[in-house]
């Protein structure tokens, strides 16, 4: 019985092979496209590995994308192992095909009539090959479409110079495109950052020099040394109130040739920065940007017509930009004091300084004294500065509040400082003479001071 098996399998076995080889198999093989001039020419081999054929077939040629058949060639009964040349001619003006395009063409033979669509061996029936649709000669005429109107049989499309063309129609061409945009205009940004780190920069504060030279020191008891003293400690042309009954304040007014305040000067710098008992916090200093200088000098220059709120709304730009940075810079350590410093700029022979002491007298600033210093001008411009002291953050205030109170106290400092100075009464014995402003006697003076 054993045996009998073994001998069943092995005629099974020599059985299938014979039996394969029953019906014809048809197989595609060496395609090639000759170059022409006016029309395609696809020639390939059509070679039988089964049994002989008893009819003849069609070998079709068809568009790979459109399914839309070109071309057609009958192919006769290939005995077994026979084969033969077919050559395909397709015309560039056919429908579907675009002079110049590259297309690519799918050939079919044999199946369905030689072989079963359905069978083991029709896969190598069928065969892809591009080909690239050669120019239309003068002997051709394609139908011409009128210029500004698109092709309806063909999606929209464009051709780039680096021969890549791009179909509209396509969702994956126009995710390439959106992505390529994408990348073009981030390698923008960086191209834009990089020029300006390269040409911009930072504004800079520089070290004041007073124009007027410190002479070497005078008599303490004399006028010239006294006002000499009181200009080291003059800051700015604040007067805080309210005052100590007896105190003294020095300050500078910064007036034109007609005696108006401010007139012909500008503002060329502005500094904020924290300060303790052992000078200014390097790390909260903030350097105004040429924007926020510009803004305030361009409101102290409209002075003349910005009276009240209006004032203050043309300020408050400059000091909002320059607390934006200074902000972030001072989170460490908010309640510290602050300091402002403005610098000022004018031309030698249109700008004056002027100098004036007060005392506290009945809870009001008297003037004690007004003098012009000596001026050492080694240029034609003339440089002087301005520096002011706010209040850091109170125990008592949240972080908002106290952005806001900073805000708002620095806007009405900016505007007093713009704005024409208030009267100060000035005791009755000051005198002044037409070619420089001078001081009541020495004797005064000392009484007074000492």
């Amino acid at each position: 019985m054993r045996n009998r098996l073994i001998l069943l399998l092995l005629f099974l076995f020599y059985a299938f092979p014979i039996a394969a080889q029953q019906t014809p198999d048809y197989s595609i093989r060496s395609i090639r496209t000759p170059e022409t001039d006016d029309q395609i020419i696809i020639q390939f081999e059509v070679l039988n590995t089964g049994a002989p054929a008893t009819q003849s077939t069609t070998a079709e040629v068809t568009i790979a994308t459109t399914g839309e058949t070109v071309a057609s060639q009958e192919v006769p009964p290939l005995n077994e192992n026979e084969q033969a040349t077919i050559t395909v001619s397709i015309s560039p003006v056919a429908p579907g095909l675009t002079p110049g395009e590259r297309v690519l063409f799918l050939i079919r033979v044999g199946i369905g009539d030689i072989e079963a669509a359905n069978s083991n061996t029709v896969g190598d029936n069928s065969a892809i090959t591009p080909a690239v649709i050669v120019p239309v000669s003068d002997t051709v005429q394609p139908t011409l479409i009128p210029p500004g109107e698109p092709d309806a049989g063909q999606p929209p499309s464009f051709e780039l110079p680096f021969d890549l063309n791009i179909d509209l129609s396509n969702p994956l061409h126009i995710a390439l495109l959106i992505g390529a945009a994408g990348i073009l205009l981030i390698l923008l940004w960086m191209l834009t950052i990089i020029l300006r780190l390269l040409l911009s920069r930072p504004p800079v504060f520089t070290t004041w020099q007073p124009p007027y030279v410190y002479m070497p020191l005078m008599n303490p008891e004399s006028t010239i040394g006294r006002r000499q003293l009181w200009q080291q400690h003059a800051q700015s042309d604040a007067l805080p109130m309210p005052c100590s009954a007896g105190n003294f304040l020095a300050r500078k007014v910064l007036i034109g040739m007609s005696g108006e305040k401010l007139a012909g000067w500008q503002v060329s710098g502005m500094r904020i920065s924290q300060y303790d008992m052992y000078g200014r916090v390097a790390r909260s200093q903030t350097v105004a940007h040429k924007g926020v200088v510009k803004s305030l000098d361009r409101a102290m220059r409209k002075r003349h017509k910005l009276t009240g709120d209006r004032l203050d709304k043309a300020v408050r730009p400059a000091a909002r930009g320059l607390l934006k940075e200074f902000r972030k810079r001072s989170k460490r350590t908010p309640s510290l004091p602050i300091a402002l410093d403005i610098r000022f700029t004018g031309l030698h022979g249109e700008v004056r300084i002027v100098f004036e002491l007060f005392q506290c007298i009945s809870d009001q600033w008297q003037m004690v004294d007004q003098w012009e210093p000596e001026m050492t001008v080694l240029s034609g411009s003339i440089t002087e500065n301005f520096t002011y002291s706010l209040f850091g953050q109170r125990p008592s205030e949240t972080n908002r509040q106290y952005r806001q109170r900073l805000e708002k106290d620095l806007v009405q400092m900016l505007s007093a400082m713009i704005q024409p100075p208030p009267p100060v009464a000035a005791p009755p014995d000051l005198v002044s003479d037409t070619a420089q402003m001078k001081a009541v006697s020495s004797d005064t003076v000392g009484n007074s001071i000492e």
